[in-house]
């Protein structure tokens, strides 16, 4: 998140390399070429990283980076099929952080805002996360400010 994309991009690719059926680099890796504008490229890296994974709960948290990516690359008809899927989730409430930045993808400022507070007021709200460039749209609201600020505070 510190824009140093070219050294974070030769990391990834060499981390990447080290264990390519790990799907945690390519994670990481497809959250740089988001911010990059590389939108394929980014879906890319999920696809695979979705298919190293067995777990109910990363692969829905991987869907839904695969929708933000998508949606960021234009088509927001996937990340809005991806908010009906979770929202029947039962266990949508341990997708605090991913449905905020679903909504923030969609532009829905009040429900990023509320799972936003939601994740953040959590056990497990930590406050990082909410510094990339993804939430810059709501970052000035106060709502956000003082949910991250209690976050911060409690940290």
């Amino acid at each position: 998140y510190t824009g140093r994309y070219a050294a974070a991009d030769s990391t990834l690719k060499s981390t990447i390399l080290m264990d390519p059926a790990n799907p945690s680099p390519r994670f990481t890796y497809s959250t740089l070429l988001v911010l990059k504008k590389n939108f394929a490229g980014a879906v890319a890296q999920l696809d695979t990283a979705i298919s190293f994974t067995t777990n109910s709960m990363n692969l829905e948290r991987l869907g839904i980076y695969r929708a933000v990516a998508s949606a960021r690359g234009g088509d927001v008809a996937a990340a809005t099929q991806a908010l009906q899927r979770v929202e029947k989730n039962p266990r949508k409430g341990e997708l605090g952080y991913e449905l905020a930045l679903l909504y923030t993808t969609l532009s829905q400022r009040d429900s990023a805002i509320a799972w936003t507070d939601r994740h953040l007021s959590g056990l497990f709200g930590d406050p990082f996360f909410f510094r990339a460039p993804f939430f810059d749209s709501i970052r000035n609201d106060p709502r956000f400010q003082a949910a991250y600020n209690q976050a911060l505070a409690g940290r």
